[in-house]
């Protein structure tokens, strides 16, 4: 063990003398950080918001849907889309078609139970075609 490390302190030594660690180490990695932040910086701010406006309407009321509501609050936090709540589907319907919001879900009765025990269920998602 000693005589591996006494290689890599004499070969450690040599590269600090000629420069090249500095180079490899230090002024390549911050130049390839520099060349991707021109190339894809705009491309992955996330602080732009998409412009997306969504419904949710939570005909089931459990544990389970009332986390996907708040996923979808924490992407909203987030910036990247809208969430706005609705009491039954005659009234999101009625603000997709005014144009207020793009599409919504509807979380449908039995779902959290449906979830807990493993069973198929779905999430119906409407929207306009505008």
């Amino acid at each position: 063990m000693r005589h591996a490390a006494r290689v890599a302190y004499k070969d450690l030594k040599l590269r600090l003398r000629d420069r090249s660690a500095v180079i490899i180490g230090v002024v390549a990695p911050l130049a390839l950080a520099v060349i991707f932040n021109f190339v894809f910086g705009s491309a992955l701010d996330t602080g732009v918001g998409l412009g997306l406006e969504y419904g949710i309407v939570d005909l089931d009321g459990s544990e389970i849907s009332a986390g996907l509501a708040s996923v979808l609050e924490e992407v909203e936090d987030d910036g990247v889309l809208t969430v706005d709540s609705y009491e039954g589907v005659p009234a999101a319907e009625a603000a997709v078609e005014s144009g207020d919001i793009d599409a919504y879900v509807v979380v449908p009765e039995g779902f959290g139970a449906a979830v807990s025990a493993n069973d198929e269920t779905e999430l119906e998602i409407v929207g306009s075609i505008d």
